[in-house]
């Protein structure tokens, strides 16, 4: 591929993954962090060339300080949104725009992308609002728009606050697997299967337009990915601490065949491949061994 790609979020542990697996391409990766980032000054014409796609991966994700401080987490993800959308434009380049699960409580399942949409978070809300500005102005702009609602992706090197990165964290250094509630249901995507989304969206002869759920379309119980974890290091003990998270959802289950039908996609690895490759790309392979 002889391609250009802008990005933000070039700090972030998914852009992290994409990237280096664009870089072994021969993909042109130019980063625009710094330019999305700025809550005030507009993205300046002069020395941004033409891209072919412009990836926005910015935004602040985390959930519980959303709701401690909404305002950073709003000012942040939308006005990062309105310079990554400028940029685009100027560069004339495809947009795609990493979004999130913003269903709320679900009152079906598996979702689909007709699902209503009932953020229950400021994080959620923030990226739902973000979309629809994506939406409007891309419309308005004449610029090609796709948009990614990603469920959970996860692998190695992902920051802790996440079930699966805290549960790995506990077999690093040895510690019981603490789980802070079992019973929340959730569609786990390993970051392979993402990257390589991300190469059928750039060799894709149909129209990218549109929005698309990413999941693995496989869905397990907090308990469940604990209970595979410990298949790696059976002498931990599960500890479940009985703490929900706020306003969590108790399940949420991905309809995912617009995304295979239009990408011709299909995920390669379930949970527990995805969790031994994390487990031996964090070099714990001999210490699960030795159990």
């Amino acid at each position: 591929m002889n391609l250009k790609i802008g990005f933000s979020g070039t700090n972030g542990w998914l852009a992290n993954h994409v990237i280096k697996s664009l870089g072994s391409k021969s993909i042109s990766i130019i980063d625009f962090d710094k330019i999305t980032r700025k809550l005030t000054d507009r993205p300046n014409e002069q020395g941004i060339d033409k891209l072919d796609w412009f990836f926005h991966f910015g935004s602040k994700t985390n959930i519980e300080k959303s709701f401690v401080d909404p305002f950073t987490t709003y000012r942040n993800n939308l006005i990062g949104t309105l310079n990554a959308i400028e940029i685009a434009k100027i560069s004339q380049a495809k947009l795609l725009y990493l979004s999130s699960y913003i269903y709320g409580d679900p009152k079906y399942q598996p979702i689909d992308e007709d699902h209503i949409v009932r953020p229950n978070n400021p994080y959620m809300s923030s990226k739902w609002i973000a979309e629809q500005i994506c939406t409007d102005i891309c419309q308005q702009q004449d610029i090609s728009l796709t948009v990614f609602r990603l469920f959970n992706v996860y692998g190695p090197g992902l920051k802790r606050g996440r079930l699966i990165s805290d549960l790995l964290h506990n077999i690093l250094n040895n510690e019981d697997l603490l789980v802070y509630d079992s019973s929340p249901i959730r569609d786990y995507l390993y970051i392979k299967d993402f990257v390589n989304l991300i190469f059928c969206l750039l060799d894709s002869e149909k129209s990218p337009v549109g929005v698309f759920n990413v999941g693995s379309g496989k869905s397990y119980s907090n308990l469940e990915v604990a209970q595979a974890i410990q298949t790696f290091s059976p002498l931990l003990q599960i500890n479940i601490l009985l703490k929900p998270r706020k306003n969590d959802i108790s399940s949420c289950i991905v309809d995912n065949k617009k995304l295979i039908n239009h990408f011709n996609w299909i995920p390669k690895y379930d949970l527990f491949e995805g969790l031994e490759h994390s487990i031996n790309a964090m070099g714990m392979g001999n210490l699960i061994k030795n159990y």
